[in-house]
């Protein structure tokens, strides 16, 4: 089973990601955070507490409430823990400034989110 974190503040997109990932036939679990504060907040203590188990995989949201999601991958890639997992950025920017910036970190995956549905 693949545990997933989210870092998303939009609830409709959680749910779109959670569809892809169900209909895709891919058996995991999801943890979401909704801002940046609270992914700094969890990456730095939260990992520790009991029961808590790393990701195998970060979906990040650029565009996060509080903190961006670039302050959020700079504590991941950081971290003896979490430096070498995935991360796959979700935004809707497409500001070309994000897109170098993403092509600069390795292993770094960059999808842009749909307008539309």
């Amino acid at each position: 089973m693949l545990n997933i974190l989210i870092v998303e503040d939009n609830e409709g997109d959680v749910l779109r990601v959670k569809e892809a990932l169900r209909e895709s036939g891919l058996q995991f679990q999801m943890k979401r955070l909704a801002d940046g504060e609270l992914a700094l907040a969890y990456l730095n203590n939260g990992l520790q507490a009991d029961g808590a188990i790393a990701p195998d995989v970060v979906l990040l949201d650029l565009n996060l409430p509080k903190r961006d999601g670039w302050e959020v991958l700079q504590v991941l890639r950081r971290s003896a823990t979490l430096q070498h997992t995935p991360v796959v950025i979700l935004s809707s920017s497409n500001a070309p400034g994000d897109l170098e910036r993403a092509a600069s970190v390795d292993g770094l995956i960059y999808i842009r989110k749909p307008s539309n549905l």
